[in-house]
């Protein structure tokens, strides 16, 4: 556990002594499992978390100094590890030109429409923007005189339903703009 204790704080450094300050990246250690029983020392202890960044090289980055962590806090304690890395999506980073489209678009059909602040929550939309350009949009998430002020994955998070149809309309029309 020590041990364990030693890397998740050095994961914290990755970003703020690694990562030039103009760039965003998080790391983040979610789950600890080790030991059964509060006087016994465990022998092996198992950590899960997840990384977040915008662009390739702060990816590439953070992998090498997660490993760099490991490698050192393990070799100071004589102890081993092993790292195993899933990429479950790419960031989502919405395409400059089709952002603004939608901005057009929307104020067109009367629709207040603000570019919201970047995120990084991981998105299925991603595999589609590696594809097309695109952009992502959150539809009906505020609305400060119904209450609707919460982030996703808050337990008070809500959607104005009552924007839906507005939202079909305004990506009916983005697709007659493409044709």
């Amino acid at each position: 556990m020590p041990i364990v204790a030693q890397a998740i704080l050095a994961f914290q450094t990755i970003i703020s002594r690694s990562l030039s300050p103009l760039e965003s990246g998080v790391v983040s250690v979610g789950v600890i499992k080790g030991g059964n029983a509060f006087n016994i020392i465990s022998g092996e202890v198992e950590m899960s978390g997840t990384y977040r960044f915008f662009n390739a090289e702060t990816k590439e980055l953070i992998e090498k100094r997660i490993d760099e962590v490991l490698k050192g806090v393990t070799s100071a304690y004589g102890a081993s590890y092993e790292l195993k890395i899933e990429e479950i999506g790419p960031p989502t980073v919405n395409d400059p030109k089709m952002v603004e489209l939608v901005k057009t678009i929307a104020k067109r059909m009367g629709l207040n429409a603000v570019e919201a602040k970047k995120t990084m929550g991981a998105e299925d939309f991603a595999f589609y923007l590696q594809k097309v350009p695109g952009a992502f949009i959150f539809l009906g998430t505020k609305n400060e005189a119904k209450g609707i002020v919460y982030p996703h994955h808050h337990p008070k998070f809500d959607v104005d339903e009552e924007i839906l149809p507005l939202g079909t309309a305004l990506e009916v029309g983005l697709a007659f703009e493409r044709v």
